[in-house]
């Protein structure tokens, strides 16, 4: 029988790899978690020198992946006793109040029909009293061993449905690993006579200055030898693409500017010329706030002359109250009326302002593919003399070109603190319309009060929206999902 020699320069092995040619000739085969408790290795030094010995043929593994189970710290807990195991514990010949009942334990317990409820007590089903009998946590001790020694496949009927339910109740988890792989010496790992001598693995300056990598030459390298996938770190999509929304104005000649998302009634609403009373303001739509339950308006001039606005053209009297009610933010319109008041308050009112902000805007809204409670929007303005629609479209058409967002159409809208007003959407490949943003000319009224003659375009488009045309989404929940496998899947966006 021929042997092999590792002396080789260009076969020499590191010192792990010998460690565990010798423990497999002396013990034979061995599954891994054995091999790491034979060869004192950490894990990773261990699958490191097991994968170079299987790529150069020394050793063969038989493992492959398979759903395992584990206990959840809620399942530890439930071993000792289940809530619902611990509440017919509870129940005697007498029947138990319902109010001395846990609601985890009663919920299923019922569920189970282990107990009946009549009249504010609790007793206990035939089934139930033949529950009591059972050890604590028997059939989480029962899936758990059926589990390790079966597999899960090979569980019957009842098993797998009891694992659905314990899983679905988060005292079990469900990963997909390998098994235990059992590691075993190929033909040509029997027959290699070890060298004592270790390679040289990395050059430092020791081993140049004394030469020392002559004597005991190098470590095979192989740089094809099989890895975990190295993931590079990233932002967020929207993350990325609010980046690139900023760059977007920036390079058109914009200056970001911003404002608080808890906003008083009066920046949020009265300044922008929707009346106390409007349908916007309703629970439905807006977050009114208990602490704070009110901020106060440091601007006495424009309270007076929005108020006087509010008498003049709603033919209403205005609450200082409802001013001050403080809200979060329904839109980030709020922050260009704050601006537009710093504005006329500025010694520079004579030049052309061009603003943007972006940020997050909350409303009560049902749940739908293209409605959040949360949302993040960007929102401009232009101040200047003898503004009109043709700057506008000229602003939007400009942004929409720059982001790569094409087939935009628009259409006539209403919106309060615009006159004209239009609307910015896209259709879907299904047909669907989804509506992008709002835009128009400020109204006199506010301008006037908020102390400006000057024309003011302006606009707010959904950040999010535009994202989810960006990158096909379906649905706007799809761009904030913590799916750390479809973060890593999403291709650059800008």
């Amino acid at each position: 029988m021929h042997t092999f020699t590792l002396r080789r320069v260009g076969d020499i092995v590191h010192a792990y790899e010998k460690m565990i040619l010798k423990i497999l000739k002396e013990r034979g085969e061995l599954n891994l978690s054995q091999l790491e408790d034979e060869s004192k290795l950490a894990k990773d030094k261990l699958m490191w020198s097991v994968e170079n010995m299987k790529f150069s043929g020394l050793i063969k593994i038989d493992g492959h992946l398979e759903e395992q189970i584990s206990l959840s710290d809620e399942g530890r807990e439930a071993l000792s006793k289940f809530p619902e195991e611990a509440l017919i514990d509870k129940i005697g010949e007498e029947q138990l109040d319902i109010s001395k009942a846990d609601g985890i334990g009663l919920m299923w317990a019922k569920r189970n029909r282990w107990i009946d409820i009549k009249n504010g007590k609790i007793g206990l089903t035939t089934i139930g009293a033949q529950a009591r009998k059972l050890h604590k946590g028997y059939i989480l001790r029962h899936v758990l061993e059926m589990a390790e020694k079966d597999g899960i496949k090979n569980m019957n009927d009842d098993e797998k449905q009891a694992l659905e339910i314990l899983v679905k109740r988060k005292m079990l988890i469900i990963s997909k690993g390998k098994s235990n792989p059992i590691v075993a010496l190929t033909q040509l790992g029997k027959n290699i006579e070890i060298d004592e001598e270790n390679g040289v693995g990395a050059l430092t300056h020791e081993i140049i200055a004394n030469a020392k990598w002559r004597d005991v030459g190098f470590r095979r390298y192989i740089i094809d030898a099989p890895t975990e996938q190295a993931v590079a770190s990233r932002l967020h999509p929207m993350r990325e693409f609010m980046n690139k929304i900023r760059e977007t104005w920036f390079s058109m000649g914009f200056t970001e500017v911003s404002g608080p998302i808890i906003e008083s009634s009066f920046w949020n609403f009265d300044a922008l010329f929707s009346p106390q009373d409007h349908p916007t303001r309703d629970m439905q739509d807006t977050f009114f706030l208990n602490n704070p339950d009110h901020i106060e308006i440091n601007d006495r001039e424009a309270v007076v002359a929005v108020s006087e606005m509010h008498k003049k053209n709603w033919r209403s009297q205005v609450s200082a109250a409802m001013q001050k009610q403080a809200v979060l933010r329904t839109h980030t319109t709020s922050v260009s009326a704050r601006h537009i008041r710093q504005f006329a308050k500025s010694a520079n009112s004579n030049n052309v302002v061009k603003l943007f902000s972006i940020g997050r805007a909350f409303r009560n809204e049902n749940i739908d593919f293209k409605h959040l409670a949360e949302i993040i929007q960007t929102e401009g303005i232009i101040i200047g003399e003898n503004l009109n629609f043709s700057n506008l479209f000229d602003a939007l058409i400009g942004f929409y070109e720059h982001m790569g967002i094409h087939g935009i159409r628009f259409r006539p809208s209403y919106f309060p603190f615009t006159e004209p007003s239009l609307e910015m959407y896209r259709i879907r490949e299904d047909g669907t319309s989804i509506e992008l943003g709002g835009a128009g000319m400020i109204r006199e009224e506010i301008a006037h009060s908020l102390g400006t003659n000057k024309n003011i375009l302006a606009w707010g488009l959904g950040a999010d929206r535009l994202l989810m045309q960006k990158l096909g989404a379906k649905s706007l929940s799809e761009i904030y999902t913590n799916d750390i496998k479809w973060l890593r899947r999403r291709v650059q966006i800008i």
